[in-house]
């Protein structure tokens, strides 16, 4: 059985979140219900513990629940704090500490339209907070706010069942914790966002060493073959460069004719250098991909390494190609 949960935040004349230990009794308290805008009576008498009511007997709000007040309660905690403390990404979860100069709660962000559940202003720069208890944050308002290059974070709260621990300041210290914490998107022209996004980068980096160090023989020699089809891809790339230098360079004083036949050799050389080059690409691309699984299929890297070897010797037959051209 669901325990008893009792209305003990709610929204003032302004709309902002208030405690029923901060109002007055009664109709007085001015406060309206979170989920239904009904008027509430502030019941702070000397028998029960405080609470908000909705005005009249027969009043009755379905909307409002449990997980109405942890959200508020949620919110309005985070508002009553001097300083934040944020995963340094998303990867591989490290806490840093922010001070808070000005919250705002609920206020729509111009020019997206969205309203995030809370406006942290850290540092001169905004941070949008969102606390999904029921519903985690849709696809489009992520979308709205990678559009505007907005950095916000959202603190999930939807697997906390647990209604008879009381909501005070010490549950949501740990309940809104870096480990319930992941970034939905990041300003990467924000002092923020730029470390954010250093810091996952650095993070995966990290994991690939591990796994790399980790491989098999016959894996890293699938892995040392693909570095070494890349260094040939930039090879080719740069000789590609000294032709048209060259090309540039000999047909400066070349007749017009001559500057057509020109310009329709290097337009077929560079057509078939650029397919060549995303050709190989793709197939680095699709190899480096193959090395997370690798242990899974050990019995198809003799078929991958004679395909690299066939590959390599087009390369080289294309390079001779356009150093003889």
């Amino acid at each position: 059985m669901t325990p008893q949960i009792q209305m003990t935040v709610a929204l003032d004349r302004n709309g902002q979140i208030t405690s029923i230990n901060d109002v007055q009794s009664g109709l007085a308290c001015g406060c309206i219900c979170p989920s239904c805008g009904e008027p509430l009576i502030a019941r702070r008498g000397d028998k029960n513990a405080h609470h908000f009511a909705h005005q009249g007997i027969e009043s009755h709000c379905d909307a409002w629940g449990p997980e109405t007040e942890l959200h508020l309660r949620a919110k309005a905690y985070l508002l009553s704090q001097q300083f934040i403390t944020l995963p340094s990404c998303n990867f591989d979860k490290k806490p840093f500490k922010l001070p808070i100069s000005k919250a705002i709660q609920e206020k729509q962000l111009s020019p997206t339209g969205r309203i995030p559940d809370l406006l942290l202003e850290i540092d001169h720069e905004l941070l949008a907070i969102e606390i999904a208890v029921t519903h985690s944050t849709t696809k489009q308002k992520r979308a709205t706010y990678r559009k505007h290059s907005i950095t916000a974070i959202e603190f999930t709260l939807s697997d906390f069942k647990n209604y008879d621990t009381p909501f005070d300041d010490a549950f949501f210290a740990k309940a809104l914790d870096i480990n319930r914490a992941s970034w939905l998107t990041v300003d990467l022209f924000s002092s923020l966002g730029l470390e954010i996004f250093k810091n996952e980068t650095k993070s995966r980096r990290r994991q690939i060493e591990i796994l790399d160090q980790g491989l098999s023989e016959s894996e890293k020699q699938v892995s040392k073959r693909l570095r070494s089809i890349n260094t040939e891809i930039k090879k080719a790339s740069s000789e590609l460069h000294n032709l048209r230098m060259i090309f540039e360079h000999e047909l400066n004083g070349a007749a017009g004719a001559a500057m057509k036949e020109y310009e329709a050799r290097k337009a077929e050389q560079e057509a078939r250098i650029d397919k060549a080059l995303s050709l190989k690409t793709k197939e680095l691309n699709r190899l480096t991909r193959d090395i997370e699984i690798a242990r899974q299929w050990e019995s198809e890297l003799s078929a991958v390494n004679e395909k690299l070897r066939e590959e390599n010797r087009k390369l080289k037959k294309e390079k001779k190609a356009l150093l003889a051209d």
